[in-house]
């Protein structure tokens, strides 16, 4: 490959590379540091007690969609021009993450607000554009429907939603596929909420509410969008892209047709890869990514994907996870359905970044029975010339999503050229030699034969960009792991940094640098609040009763923002308490006080610690 070739793409590379979220995780230094290498293996998840998926039944709903009638169901219509244009599939040229679908405006939103007084058990009632009923055991349940015509599957974006405590929120189709509950008994976040998808163009809404009755403070739900997920040009109404040539997957592989004696982890990397839909700006994409574990730890589940992918709590917020998505047989058609396969929804953006093109979540679920948390190895094998490495991924050519495909590619470890924004070092250089990728596959896992993480997919990078399978002319692109690490280190390998030591009354925060205790005085008694860990920067205290949080904190690092660490509290409590946190690198102590009989004050210090870095 000439240097031309990459000087007349360096444009389209810097496109791929230059979206960054202020206040995420710090940034690696160079490529080319010298570090200790770190290697965790892949371990089975182990959920954590309670937390093990419930899935939802067709025996846990009342079903009233039979009964509805036209009035009751939402009908968008078809696409409308403007949409058609927006939903129309982006041909990725490098960049791989792919356009499914969009998010269409109600004409009128529909809120549920007023619930029905005086409705007897086993009566029905029009209500709010849904159908509202009184079970026998006193509970309300209201049942909506809708439709969008053309698309592949749908799921609702709730704007507002707060429910009393114990209701129980569902989304199904007339198929038998089911999901939720969901309960909305606290806040929603400011991007709101959406629901699963489910296969199809119409969706139900059935809210069951807890008690025998409510008012309108306790109970509103607003359904405001409609996700639309793309089918076919053909069924969507849009005519083809004259200028977009259809793409060769001739060279494709799937991963039905693969065995372990081709890739040595396949079973384990199959059970840690999913197809990841999210939304981001009223668009839908599909992106690939993997479980990954923390040392030491097979209970939590943090997801790696790319930072173009998605880098906002918001995308994250609506991050829809499809594991062990798989054909049955080699070279199935047509493919699966998705619907059957297990999901998560709903994540926590842990932390992003451009240099390596990362994004690290942690699942707000726990991913199905069997999965699998891959290991990582933190060596630089950017320069390790003709390393065989492999993967598993979702491409979706034309927006429809593909069950796991495999690639197999080895390193170059002196490419001809560097793309702008893609140093050597920061990223990884590979050709191409089983198999391909296209849009859909950005985000999936590089791994050595023994299945631990070395990168995850950019792009590709060359002089023919529209052909997936001309590995001649094209490199791909993976941001390395090794300079990554020094981003996700604190949550990956928490006990790798800092001297502090955690215990039943002390918390370990911020890469374990930062000591918080808290002792507590009521008027009665005093002792020792006992600490709770959540996260790598945020934990709990209980007084009297491990089942009564009585107050939590984060300590948060703010280095790249006012060169500070941060310190954060609420409480529920007025007793008297004295919360000390002290920096472990070099002593620095800042102490807290709640008075006694008072109630807990918000701390929000963002000038706690000048003691960076």
């Amino acid at each position: 490959m000439s240097m031309r070739a990459f000087i007349r793409i360096q444009g389209l590379l810097a496109l791929v590379l230059l979206s960054h979220v202020p206040g995420a995780a710090a940034l690696p230094g160079p490529a080319g540091e010298s570090a200790p290498t770190v290697q965790s293996p892949a371990v089975p998840f182990q959920p954590r007690p309670g937390t093990e998926r419930v899935p939802a039944r067709l025996e846990d709903l009342v079903r009233a969609s039979s009964r509805l009638t036209a009035a009751e169901r939402q009908n968008l219509g078809p696409l409308t021009a403007q949409e058609q244009v927006r939903i129309r599939p982006e041909v990725p040229y490098g960049r791989l993450r792919q356009k499914i679908g969009i998010a269409r405006d109600l004409a009128e939103p529909v809120i549920l607000s007023d619930l029905p007084q005086g409705l007897p058990a086993g009566a029905e009632r029009a209500q709010a554009g849904g159908l509202a009923r009184r079970e026998a055991n006193g509970r309300l349940s209201w049942t909506t429907a809708f439709l969008s015509p053309g698309a592949r599957a749908v799921r609702l974006h709730l704007s507002e939603a707060r429910l009393p405590a114990g209701s129980r929120v569902y989304v199904y189709n007339d198929k038998g596929e089911v999901h939720g509950p969901y309960a909305f008994d606290t806040v929603l976040p400011a991007e709101g909420f959406w629901t699963n998808s489910v296969a199809g163009e119409q969706i139900y809404l059935e809210v069951q509410i807890s008690g025998t009755g409510g008012s309108t403070a306790a109970c509103r739900l607003v359904v405001s969008q409609v996700g639309h997920m793309a089918s076919t040009a053909a069924a969507a109404g849009l005519a083809p892209d004259a200028a977009a040539a259809p793409e060769d997957t001739s060279c494709f592989v799937d991963a039905a047709c693969i065995t372990s004696s081709d890739f040595a982890s396949l079973a384990n990397v199959s059970h840690a890869v999913a197809a990841l839909a999210f939304s981001d700006q009223g668009t839908f994409y599909l992106c690939s990514g993997a479980l990954i574990g923390a040392v030491g730890d097979a209970s939590t589940p943090y997801l790696l994907t790319a930072n173009h992918c998605f880098s906002t709590q918001a995308s994250a917020t609506s991050l829809e996870a499809t594991f062990n998505f798989i054909d049955s047989t080699c070279n199935q058609q047509p493919f699966p359905d998705e619907g059957p396969f297990p999901t998560t929804l709903g994540s926590s953006l842990i932390a992003t970044g451009t240099t390596s093109d990362f994004t690290l979540v942690l699942l707000s679920q726990s991913p199905p029975s069997g999965a699998v948390l891959l290991g990582f190895s933190t060596s630089d094998v950017s320069t390790t010339d003709g390393l065989t490495l492999y993967r598993l991924s979702h491409p979706a050519p034309s927006g429809i999503p593909w069950p796991q495909y495999y690639t197999r590619q080895v390193v170059v470890g002196s490419p001809l050229g560097t793309c702008t924004g893609a140093a050597q070092g920061n990223f990884l250089y590979e050709t191409q030699n089983v198999g391909g990728t296209t849009g859909g596959s950005s985000g999936s896992p590089l791994c050595l034969s023994n299945g631990m993480i070395v990168g995850q997919l950019n792009g590709k990078c060359g002089s023919d960009l529209t052909n997936d399978c001309d590995a001649a002319n094209n490199y791909l692109l993976d941001g390395a792991f090794q300079v990554t690490y020094a981003s996700v280190s604190q949550w990956l390998n928490p006990q790798s940094t800092g001297s502090c030591t955690p215990s039943s009354t002390v918390l370990c925060l911020s890469n374990n640098r930062f000591q918080v205790s808290a002792n507590w005085q009521s008027t009665t008694a005093s002792g020792a609040g006992m600490a709770i860990s959540l996260r790598p920067d945020t934990g709990y205290f209980w007084f009297f009763n491990s089942s009564n949080v009585e107050m939590v904190i984060k300590v948060l690092d703010a280095c790249s923002l006012n060169s500070k660490y941060w310190v954060f509290a609420g409480g529920l409590t007025n007793v008297n308490v004295t919360i000390t946190v002290t920096d472990t690198q070099n002593d620095t102590v800042r102490t807290y006080v709640n008075p006694q009989s008072a109630a807990f004050q918000p701390i929000q210090d963002t000038s706690a610690f000048s003691t960076c870095p």
